[in-house]
């Protein structure tokens, strides 16, 4: 994978997880309360959405654990 592609790839997952933000932001209690339309069970959003914060959670953090173990992390100064 080149360096574009991989940039690519960042902008959209970036822009991805932006829309689901300013959509849960933009969400009522109780649409947060709604069934899924079509999802294959039954599920409320609420629910779906902390399923996916604890999934992208575990997959940073295995992220930063083989960045850290190849030696490959760097903390940004406006982070420390």
């Amino acid at each position: 994978m080149t360096e574009t592609s991989w940039q690519n790839h960042v902008a959209a997952l970036d822009a991805g997880l932006g829309e689901w933000q300013r959509a849960v932001e933009e969400s009522t209690e109780e649409q947060l309360h709604e069934s899924i339309p079509g999802f294959p069970e039954e599920a409320v959003w609420w629910g779906a959405l902390s399923n996916l914060c604890t999934h992208n959670t575990y997959h940073i953090g295995q992220i930063i654990y083989i960045r850290k173990a190849l030696g490959n992390w760097e903390i940004a100064a406006d982070w420390a």
